[in-house]
């Protein structure tokens, strides 16, 4: 298992990298049911609570009928956790 820092790191570089692809897929119009959990995430991770920002990131991921640019978006926010 690997340690909670490393994961708390990964996970933010994660979703880091997730942020940024999600800023170019809104131009493409990322729908909400899939960018706010995914933007919740992102504060949970900020405040410490990485079991939390998972939880939404799976909750994105359960969206149905994702578009290629969403799933990336998704994909790149699990990808290290």
């Amino acid at each position: 298992m690997k340690h909670p820092r490393a994961q708390l790191l990964a996970l933010s570089v994660a979703l880091s990298l997730a942020a940024a692809v999600s800023t170019s897929a809104q131009a493409e119009g990322v729908r909400p049911e899939v960018g706010k959990p995914l933007q919740q995430a992102s504060e949970l991770l900020r405040a410490g609570k990485a079991k939390e920002a998972l939880a939404k990131a799976r909750e994105a991921d359960a969206v149905g009928g994702k578009t290629a640019s969403e799933q990336l978006t998704v994909d790149l926010s699990l990808i290290h956790i």
